[in-house]
């Protein structure tokens, strides 16, 4: 532990013991004071990564119990939450696309097919759809950059070009926006709003309603940022994008596969079998969650699954049990009335003249410039979590609609957290900028640029979003 991470958690500590001894102020209840106190040094330790987001966020809810704010079943109430067990399922057919080397099949065949810059950036956006089911932005990361480093390479690696930094973009913006929003089961961050939302709210949202609400707001919203990311940019060089059509090397490296494998096969039918289950489940009554973790037992199984007892160590343990204890963590703000003080005394304050003066765009440009302090501050999805519960109960007791509540502050804070301004913000950008695809350097200054007019992409993706929820019907 560094000297840094040592000081946070010492004053983290102090500030919580303060707490517990310092008179509790109006506004809040005893229970809601103290609670507060024992959360600020948990955010510091989700800030510094001093041990595992999801160890610390038991040890949230174990100190919560402990101090009887909340009783057993309250606290641990978001594990038996379906939206925990779709992660877990999820993750584990990750690691089966994974092992039996079907996501790599698929990013070879559908780079192999470009023959020219359209066609290289169509292909990065169609391969992260075919690995909808990824619930990791950084994995499908990892499946992708080393490929795409493969084809800089063959074009001689031009690091310092606009023609690096544009392709680098939009396979970081296809790896972490579109596809990781478009999908309930694109990230961990969107298990952790919808989870928190429905609890305040009282709605439900279903992977299928989720897609509908969301697919026309995020192409939109793509397209735009294509636009803002050309404009910015410059036009790549012609002789980078002539020197492209010559995709020989992916080609190669693609037969070079082979014919798919039996367990490509397999993992191919449980993928298939995934998103059935989560499209049209509510038709049959079984919740997405719970059908992933049935597809999860298949691909276990002996003879006809492909993972063995091992692959389970390859889970991401720590951000799935974040999400189940983040779901739980409503109910705790709400028993305790935390939610609603730290709404009404500190963010009422910011967010009601931005709402007075300017509307629902008032509250668009309130909620992005939290998140964006709030993503500077602390790492996804942890960012997610500090912010949709305290914004959501602000706007449910300032009486919005909640399509409003949904689309101008809980998805907001979604897509905020993906646009980000300076690449160590997000993992996505630092395992494609690991490979040498771009310098970081350029591409930072690109991201500073581009952010004011990624903004205002963003307040017209609200806007769509809540004209999606209002024609649908969906999560209102």
């Amino acid at each position: 532990m560094n000297k840094r991470t040592a000081s946070l958690l010492i004053i983290g500590i102090v500030i919580c013991i303060s707490m517990f001894i310092m008179h509790v102020p109006n506004g809040f209840s005893l229970e809601g004071w103290r609670l507060l106190g024992i959360m600020i040094p948990i955010v510091f330790v989700w800030a510094t990564d001093a041990i595992p987001v999801g160890a610390a966020s038991l040890l949230l809810l174990i100190l919560v119990n402990v101090f009887g704010y909340a009783d057993a079943k309250t606290v641990f109430s978001g594990f038996a939450n379906h939206l925990t067990w779709l992660m877990m399922g999820a993750f584990a057919l990750a690691v089966a696309m994974n092992e039996s080397g079907l996501s790599k099949r698929i990013s070879y065949l559908l780079l192999s097919k470009a023959n020219g810059l359209w066609s290289l950036i169509g292909a990065g956006y169609l391969i992260n759809v075919f690995m909808l089911a990824i619930p990791s932005s950084s994995a499908r990361g990892g499946i992708i950059a080393p490929i795409l480093n493969s084809v800089m390479d063959s074009v001689g690696k031009p690091m310092n070009s606009k023609f690096s930094r544009f392709v680098a973009h939009n396979f970081i913006n296809a790896t972490n926006a579109w596809t990781g929003i478009m999908f309930m089961t694109g990230g961990a961050a969107n298990g952790v709003m919808i989870s928190l939302y429905c609890q305040f709210s009282g709605a439900t949202l279903s992977w299928l309603e989720w897609f509908a609400i969301m697919f026309v707001p995020m192409t939109v919203y793509t397209a735009l940022l294509i636009a803002v990311c050309y404009f910015v940019n410059g036009k790549p060089e012609q002789e980078l994008v002539e020197k492209i059509k010559d995709n020989a090397a992916i080609r190669e490296a693609y037969k070079a596969l082979g014919p798919m494998t039996a367990n490509e096969k397999k993992v191919t039918v449980a993928f298939i079998l995934a998103v059935i289950l989560w499209a049209f489940g509510n038709v049959i009554h079984l919740q997405a969650g719970y059908a992933a973790i049935f597809v999860m037992c298949l691909l276990l199984l002996p003879g006809i699954g492909v993972l063995g007892p091992k692959s389970l160590n390859k889970l991401n343990w720590s951000i799935i049990i974040l999400i189940g204890c983040v779901s739980g963590l409503g109910s705790i703000l709400s028993q305790t009335g935390l939610a609603k003080s730290l709404s009404v005394l500190i963010f009422s304050p910011i967010l009601d003249p931005f709402y007075s003066s300017f509307g629902i765009f008032g509250i668009a440009l309130a909620v992005i410039i939290a998140s964006a302090i709030a993503h500077v501050v602390l790492p996804s999805p942890n960012n997610v979590t500090l912010l949709t519960p305290i914004l959501v109960t602000w706007g449910i007791t300032a009486g919005l609609d909640p399509a409003i509540v949904l689309a101008f502050i809980g998805m907001l804070i979604l897509v905020n957290d993906k646009a980000i301004f300076l690449a160590y913000q997000m993992p996505p950008y630092y395992v494609f900028l690991g490979m040498d695809i771009t310098d970081p350097g350029q591409y930072n200054k690109l991201l500073m640029k581009m952010y004011p007019l990624v903004c205002v992409c963003m307040i017209i993706c609200a806007y769509l979003i809540y004209a999606m929820i209002k024609i649908t019907g969906f999560g209102a």
